[in-house]
């Protein structure tokens, strides 16, 4: 999640569009530096569960809900890029 502090200054996506998060969890992840769809499209498997701890959720509910694959989806919508 390295990439936290790079995404601070450049444009913001609007995480709420990832099946799965709503506005309550697009907030949590803001304020924990998180505001792009590709910092959630590179995350490991010990990102989401450092993730999952702080919403108080679980890491399965992530993996379930296919955030990541659902980041790399969004991105390519707005942006015409693939990750």
């Amino acid at each position: 999640m390295d990439q936290a502090k790079a995404a601070k200054d450049g444009p913001k996506d609007d995480l709420s569009k990832i099946h799965g998060i709503g506005p309550v969890f697009a907030r949590t992840l803001n304020k924990m530096g998180l505001h792009t769809f590709v910092q959630i499209a590179r995350w490991k498997t010990e990102d989401i569960a450092k993730v999952a701890k702080k919403l108080y959720t679980a890491p399965e509910r992530i993996k379930r809900d296919k955030w990541i694959d659902e980041a790399k989806k969004e991105h390519y919508r707005k942006y015409g890029e693939r990750l």
